[in-house]
């Protein structure tokens, strides 16, 4: 269980050390440092796991050769950062991305917390409360994703949400491997699972994965770390047929969250039963910018195999708008990716 204090620590020996406080005004423009580098939160499925798992059969994207960047597409994209990276092999400049993000309208609202339970957290305590029913929104629209990364060999899993008919948000590393320069494979969503039951069934055809080329140009310190700049680019979608999920209803996208919103972050954890949702509610710690891009630690509980979940909220009840996707933690503390203007135009481009 990590539970989250009000400091931050990334790469010491490339950042300098923040206070142990960070004023509201401060958190905005600090640089994140590390002393203990970040983990990913994803989860390595057991064998029992992996063979429920080939009962679906999820399928190839594309082919092997394209999911594996090769140094002349590494060029292009460690040169156009602001570009978009896919799974079938295209790779979009930055005249293209800017072309696409034209057509969009980012979502800059300021963060609302109306309408959302606060929580209390008490040091060393559970505070997650198991998802019983999925089927009700939003949490029938939360997905547990499962995939193989082809460098291992190993079968993993993370959470998701989906934000259009579809298109499912989740975190980057779950979708494309910057130590290795390549995208997982035979990867699959399930909305709303709840243990051993899929009361919609496994989406094992995705089109496509995408993520920034800020993020596939990234050189992760080791398969499992990450720094500080990944975290803030730390998201991507997975691509599935027109429609595919219409009738489940979407997460909307909301940029910009202040210290001390209150979220629910919800997902898969490791440590629970298999393929059981739980939930936590918690506040926006501390934030820290690289850019147009952001990060932020919060204090709500979370654990392996909520990588790429949503952090969200509720104004009025109805609407739920994400504002981060979980991305990785430290034996002290856990982070999100935050929405930002540049973001949520990115994603809107993708839907």
């Amino acid at each position: 269980m990590k539970y989250l204090k009000r400091s931050i620590v990334l790469l010491l020996s490339l950042f300098l050390a923040l206070p142990l406080f960070v004023s509201p005004a401060q958190a905005k423009t600090k640089q994140a440092d590390e002393v203990e580098l970040p983990r990913f939160t994803v989860k390595r499925l057991s064998n029992e796991e992996v063979a429920e798992i080939l009962q679906e059969r999820p399928k190839e994207i594309g082919t092997m050769e394209s999911r594996t960047h090769d140094a002349a597409e590494m060029k292009i994209i460690k040169d156009n950062p602001e570009g978009f990276s896919t799974a079938t092999g295209e790779i979009y400049t930055d005249a293209e991305a800017r072309k696409l993000k034209q057509q969009v309208r980012a979502y800059a609202e300021e963060s609302s917390t109306d309408g959302v339970q606060a929580n209390t957290i008490i040091g060393g305590t559970d505070d997650r409360t198991q998802i019983t029913n999925t089927e009700v929104f939003p949490y029938r629209s939360v997905t547990y994703i499962y995939f193989r990364n082809p460098n291992d060999g190993g079968w993993y899993a993370c959470t998701g949400a989906i934000i259009d008919d579809n298109t499912v948000l989740t975190a980057a590393h779950c979708l494309y491997d910057t130590y290795y320069n390549n995208y997982m494979t035979h990867l699959a969503v399930v909305p709303g699972k709840n243990g051993g039951y899929n009361p919609y069934g496994v989406a094992s055809d995705p089109t496509n994965l995408i993520v920034t080329n800020a993020w596939a140009s990234k050189v992760a310190p080791d398969p499992e770390h990450v720094t500080g700049d990944m975290i803030a680019v730390d998201y991507g979608v997975v691509k599935f047929p027109s429609g595919m999920f219409t009738a489940l209803g979407s997460f909307k996208l909301k940029a910009s969250p202040t210290q001390n919103t209150q979220i629910n972050v919800t997902g898969y954890p490791y440590d629970k039963p298999d393929g059981t949702m739980w939930r936590a509610l918690g506040n926006i710690q501390s934030i820290w910018t690289y850019g147009n891009d952001a990060m932020y630690s919060h204090n709500a509980d979370a654990m392996q195999g909520q990588s790429g979940g949503p952090n969200f909220n509720s104004p009025d009840g109805r609407n739920f708008y994400i504002v981060g996707v979980s991305s990785a933690e430290t034996s002290s503390w856990n982070y999100s990716c935050e929405m930002t203007p540049t973001s949520v135009t990115n994603l809107n481009a993708w839907k």
